[in-house]
């Protein structure tokens, strides 16, 4: 894992890639920091490799946060799959899953669903959304 360390951001890149194609103890934490990464394709990079290892300690569940968080309709939508599988350790992503609600992605607002059905009761706050999403036709495009 010491190559997550290069200074060159492409050795990076294919390091984080590897980390998340091996899936060691301790993948997600190391790859964490590099959400936060300068370089887009390393950020990327880092995103997908944590959906790929998947979250399974909710200690972990700040880096999935992040993912969760990402303009990437396809990555957003993995991350709230793996929080909504971690069952009620997800009630510290509702506000995530709320928020997954009102993407125009119809996949994303699906997990989005999955994770607080699967918060339990912390996740009662939004249950109007929740109600509003399901009993609402989709607008059409003209």
């Amino acid at each position: 894992m010491r190559l997550l360390a290069d200074p060159d951001p492409r050795v990076r890149a294919a390091a984080v890639w590897a980390v998340g194609e091996v899936g060691a103890p301790g993948a997600v934490a190391a790859l964490g920091p590099h959400l936060a990464a300068d370089d887009p394709l390393l950020r990327a990079a880092a995103a997908r490799a944590v959906v790929r290892v998947g979250v399974t300690d909710p200690t972990d569940l700040p880096v999935l946060k992040a993912v969760a968080a990402a303009d990437d309709p396809a990555l957003r939508t993995a991350a709230l799959e793996n929080v909504a599988r971690l069952g009620p350790a997800a009630k510290d992503l509702v506000g995530e899953a709320a928020a997954a609600l009102g993407s125009p992605d119809p996949a994303v607002r699906l997990a989005g669903l999955r994770v607080l059905a699967a918060a339990g009761p912390a996740a009662a706050a939004h249950a109007q959304p929740v109600f509003d999403l399901l009993t609402t036709p989709p607008a059409r495009p003209a």
